[in-house]
């Protein structure tokens, strides 16, 4: 059983939605982070609960939230950008998280691009990407609406980003979740993450079999599969 707590935030003057989902026994700083992916309809905060029942029995506390682009912001989501939403995580971890900790990053699709550039500014003990994806070094500071979606459908360009050396550098734990039938993130993109994570004490990728992009959707389909992510991951949290 948990508590969850919803509230507004101020970040760089505008205000998000989060959460925070606290075991009931405990009211510690969260340790748990949650990125979200880039969709402005199907991806926000609330998708961390499909994880919470088990994080929280082992006494993981959880931070989510809707980055700029995402939730009440949607209509925005061309104004957003991923330097914009790495800006707005940071803020965040700074607010409610133990500056002498290290954490736990979960990220879904376009958050796993922010949860590996967090490396280089956080500390993190585990690093948990389901279905990432990375993007070119030339997209990171443009908008959405403004070329963006240009540079990352020029043929392979994820193979450019500089989330790859930050990685290399990482020396905790990783699991990978992916789809055996992602029409979104190629396969190539998961090579490339686990070919540029040698320093990793542990890593797991966990294919789930006929699943495509839409991981959280499948999880509701199968409980079985549900079971089988929520474990992993919490296994990976602690």
């Amino acid at each position: 059983m948990f508590n969850i707590n919803r509230f507004s935030i101020s970040l760089n003057g505008t205000r998000h939605q989060a959460l925070v989902v606290l075991p009931k026994r405990t009211i510690a700083k969260s340790s748990f982070l949650f990125i979200h992916g880039a969709g402005a309809g199907n991806s926000s905060k609330e998708k961390v609960l499909a994880f919470s029942d088990d994080l929280t029995r082992q006494d993981v506390s959880i931070f989510a939230m809707d980055h700029s682009g995402a939730g009440e912001d949607a209509p925005n989501i061309k104004k957003s950008s991923l330097k914009k939403r790495l800006e707005e995580a940071l803020e965040a971890i700074g607010q409610y998280f133990s500056q002498e900790e290290p954490i736990t990053i979960c990220a879904s699709s376009m958050g796993g691009h922010i949860a590996i550039r967090l490396l280089e500014h956080v500390q993190v003990k585990n690093l948990i990407l389901l279905a990432p994806a990375i993007y070119n070094r030339r997209a990171f500071d443009v908008p959405f609406g403004d070329g963006f979606t240009e540079i990352i459908r020029e043929p392979e360009s994820w193979r450019d980003s500089e989330t790859l050396a930050i990685l290399e550098k990482f020396r905790g734990r990783m699991l990978i979740v992916y789809g055996t039938k992602d029409e979104v993130i190629p396969r190539g993109v998961i090579d490339l993450l686990d070919r540029h994570s040698p320093g990793i004490t542990e890593k797991e990728i966990l294919l789930i079999k006929d699943s495509t992009h839409a991981l959280f959707g499948w999880m509701k389909s199968d409980p079985a599969v549900a079971r089988r992510i929520s474990q992993k991951v919490t296994e990976f949290s602690l």
